[in-house]
């Protein structure tokens, strides 16, 4: 499956040094989401449900890989994208 991307971001997703790492584990990868999203000022104070308790705290604490996956699925499913696309192109 082709993902289309922005022409202003293409230039981003070329690697830029040959030592630059392949891969980010799913831990490292979501804090960096929090801190930019704390950097951007995304402090809101949310209510959450988390492992079955509540928990309140700035948004940017409760922000992940899964929070951008959720997120790219619904802009798909505002675009019109047929539902049955969308699991190939969320993974």
């Amino acid at each position: 499956m082709t993902v289309p991307v922005h022409p202003w971001l293409r230039e981003y997703l070329v690697p830029s040094s040959p030592i630059e790492p392949q891969s980010l584990a799913v831990p490292s990868y979501n804090d960096a989401i929090c801190f930019f999203c704390q950097s951007c000022g995304i402090d809101q104070q949310v209510k959450v449900y988390q492992a079955g308790r509540e928990q309140i705290g700035p948004k940017w604490k409760f922000v992940s890989t899964h929070t951008g996956r959720r997120s790219f699925a619904t802009n798909l499913s505002l675009k019109n994208v047929a539902y049955v696309l969308m699991p190939r192109a969320t993974r």
